[in-house]
């Protein structure tokens, strides 16, 4: 009786284990799947510009920020596409909020300077 008692928990104890192991590999694949997609995503968006789709990256980063305004590629990549259709003001706002948070960010620093120059130069 108790070897029978054994045996039924042990094989229990089995079988919910599996049931836990196949739960996190069901898991982690969704997890994995969603960053992917979002990778793919992103590197779809930091295609728009190259293409000539400024507006479109523009609507774009909008929406990445609304989700998460504190997203810093998007903010910096948002930044580039306004100094790349010439509204600097508003690119150097991009790039002091990513600076904000990464002060030593050289890309931040690099395009802030070149914004600034190209606004000073309008006025």
């Amino acid at each position: 009786m108790y070897i029978y008692a054994i045996v039924a928990l042990v094989s229990s104890f089995f079988v919910r284990s599996q049931i836990v192991v196949v739960n996190v590999i069901l898991l982690c694949y969704s997890q994995c799947h969603a960053l992917l997609v979002r990778q793919q995503q992103q590197q779809l968006f930091n295609i728009l510009p190259y293409l000539g789709k400024y507006e479109d990256a523009i609507a774009v980063y909008d929406k990445i920020l609304a989700m998460n305004p504190h997203a810093p590629n998007a903010i910096g990549r948002k930044g580039l596409v306004l100094y790349d259709v010439g509204r600097s003001a508003e690119a150097v706002t991009y790039f002091d909020r990513v600076l904000a948070t990464e002060p030593n960010n050289t890309d931040a620093l690099f395009y802030k300077g070149l914004a600034l120059d190209r606004f000073s130069k309008v006025w």
